[in-house]
């Protein structure tokens, strides 16, 4: 075999082996998704940097915006920062901080969160037709819903490793609807990558509240100083101070 036929040969198997998409079942759909979500809540350790990019149609590849943040989990304790929001989880408390409009919110510590699979089950409901399809990390799964169902999106991906299934992305495809602050794009495209993925060991103060919320020595919640003018809302107790 000559070098140019080795080529053209490496060249169409890459392509077929990229364009090996196969319909596949609601059920099979979920079992890998509940994969996907076991993997992350049975891990002691996740973190990731997240990319949230917001594009103006469905077959745009250049996002119109671009943000940063990360994801954190220990257990039942997370850090996270995405479009602005931080949320810091403990044993103890729950806190929502939105620096942009100068609010923290606190409450009690939800149960473990499940990522993707609680979200997914009104669009499995609704799907007309799911798709696997070969990468050169993994799959992707796109699930095509039926444009009656009210979801705000057309379709949703989710591309995970075939090794670790870690999410490395997940993308919706909005339709007939918009975003809060980009109400001039009709149906954009939403991507949330995840990289650096990480399972080693995340400091407990990580996910301490201090920076933001003290306790004084009645046990009272009060604002950190440099935050003292930000509206605090406590659901944890009964009293709000600040």
């Amino acid at each position: 075999m000559t070098k140019s036929i080795l080529i053209s040969f490496l060249l169409l198997l890459a392509i077929q082996v990229d364009a090996q998409t196969d319909i596949i079942s609601k059920e099979n759909a979920n079992a890998v998704v509940h994969k996907i979500n076991e993997q992350i809540l049975n891990a002691k350790f996740y973190s990731a940097n997240l990319t949230f990019s917001i594009f103006n149609s469905y077959f745009d590849t250049i996002p119109v915006q671009t943000s940063y943040g990360f994801y954190k989990r220990s257990g039942d304790k997370l850090h996270s920062l995405l479009v602005g929001i931080e949320t810091i989880q403990n044993n103890n408390e729950r806190l929502e901080v939105d620096t942009a409009m100068e609010n923290i919110i606190m409450g009690p510590p939800s149960h473990k969160p499940q990522l993707i699979e609680s979200s997914l089950e009104s669009a499995l409901a609704m799907c007309k037709k799911i798709t696997k399809t070969k990468t050169q990390i993994g799959y992707l799964l796109t699930f095509y819903l039926d444009p009656a169902a009210s979801l705000g999106f057309s379709t949703l991906q989710i591309e995970y490793d075939d090794q670790h299934f870690f999410i490395t992305s997940l993308t919706m495809h909005y339709l007939n609807s918009t975003i809060p602050g980009f109400e001039s794009i009709k149906n954009p495209k939403v991507k949330i990558s995840y990289t650096n993925i990480n399972t080693s060991r995340i400091a407990n103060s990580e996910f301490e509240i201090e920076r933001y919320i003290i306790k004084d020595n009645k046990s009272i919640y009060k604002l950190n100083a440099p935050y003292k003018n930000f509206t605090f809302l406590n659901h944890l107790t009964i009293d709000t101070n600040q």
